[in-house]
């Protein structure tokens, strides 16, 4: 018989992750405290200039999940707690994290950040693997995540992260023997 389970968790880190952009996120580890924010200031494009600043990734990490070890991932829905200070705030890139490694397929949407008011805008599913195949040890270790850099499209203006939360979906199999044995049959 499978199981189907899910479990969510909030991040243990957060990082500024230098390989794209140049804006730094403002205290990135943040994003562990929904209560506070990670702040990236003077993102978008320079209306005088021509000149695009992108963010430079916050990519989280930490999550402190126990798959367990004979289960099958079936998906990855992560969820981000954000708003921008101005309308036309939009994901630049946003991809999920494998041993501290960006992977998978690129998730970056053309939707807009609410503005001036947070709102979780989700991404993935119950049976999305971003591309990239899964064991339970991946997703339990210290370098899963996700990462993303927002650029807004007309103006400079500040992107705000509170929390990044990730849900997980798997399927345990439980054998005809474990079940009489838990029933007592």
């Amino acid at each position: 018989r499978l199981t189907i389970q899910s479990v969510t968790r909030t991040p243990g880190s957060g990082v500024n992750v230098p390989s794209i952009g140049t804006i730094a996120w403002l205290s990135p580890e943040n994003v562990t405290n929904p209560a506070l924010q990670s702040s990236a200031f003077g993102v978008g494009l320079d209306l005088s200039s021509g000149i695009t600043y992108l963010a430079n990734y916050l990519r989280t990490g930490n999550y402190g999940f126990n798959i367990p070890a004979t289960a099958q991932v079936l998906g990855i829905r992560p969820g981000f707690d954000r708003y921008s200070n101005g309308a036309q705030m939009v994901d630049h890139s946003l991809r999920i994290v494998k041993g501290g490694v960006l992977v998978g397929e690129e998730r970056a949407s053309a939707n807009h950040w609410s503005e001036n008011v947070r709102r979780v805008d989700y991404y993935g599913g119950d049976d999305d693997l971003w591309g990239v195949t899964w064991t339970p040890a991946e997703i339990n270790a210290a370098g899963f995540g996700v990462a993303i850099t927002p650029r807004h499209e007309s103006g400079r203006r500040a992107a705000y992260i509170h929390d990044v939360p990730i849900t997980v979906y798997y399927r345990t199999f439980q054998s005809a023997w474990a079940i009489n044995t838990i029933l007592g049959a």
